[in-house]
């Protein structure tokens, strides 16, 4: 059973991954030569979620910020947590 975030919108975040969705706004934001959201066979799938979902980008950042380190390390990106917090502050004043 997976766990999904208990917040606005958490059911579509858990689908695409709190770090998949940093890492892929950091590319879309801030470098285009940061590509570890393609580490997942899934991105496709979860980059059509992350379209459809923009209006809550901005709120799901500032949810991130407040993650557990650990749990945003548990991903297959090679994103350590305390990173993809770091780069979720740096979208937080990028991100519509």
């Amino acid at each position: 059973m997976r766990h999904s975030f208990n917040f606005m919108g958490g059911d579509d975040l858990t689908t695409m991954g709190a770090s998949w969705f940093v890492s892929y706004a950091y590319y879309e934001y801030i470098d285009k030569t940061h590509l570890n959201w393609k580490n997942v066979g899934t991105w496709k799938n979860r980059l059509s979620v992350y379209q459809r979902t923009r209006a809550l980008h901005k709120y799901w950042m500032q949810e991130v910020t407040k993650m557990e380190i650990d749990r945003l390390s548990n991903n297959r990106l090679g994103i350590p947590g305390i990173v993809v917090q770091k780069m979720a502050l740096a979208l937080i004043g990028l991100v519509p």
